[in-house]
């Protein structure tokens, strides 16, 4: 199976910031199409989801990255005090 190309217009729901991620595979399992990486930045703390199709191919990504823990938690701190504001 090909990855699906990632669409260059989409942008990931949480942008992380532009610079050589160094990913590291932080858990695994098989599937019927290979096996799938979960994998995090160990510079930025972003996560991605790659798809390695078999032994001796190198893993593709499958998603774009997203924004460390830490920032989505302040995101969503942030969005929450504006609703009570607004409310």
């Amino acid at each position: 199976m090909d990855a699906p190309p990632l669409d260059s217009d989409r942008q990931s729901p949480s942008p992380v910031a532009a610079h050589e991620h160094g990913w590291a595979t932080e858990s695994a399992h098989r599937t019927s199409e290979g096996r799938l990486l979960y994998v995090r930045c160990l510079g930025c703390g972003a996560r991605r989801v790659d798809l390695q199709p078999g032994p001796r191919v190198p893993p593709v990504a499958v998603s774009v990255p997203t924004a460390p823990d830490s920032a989505r938690e302040f995101l969503q701190v942030t969005v929450s005090a504006l609703e009570i504001e607004e409310g």
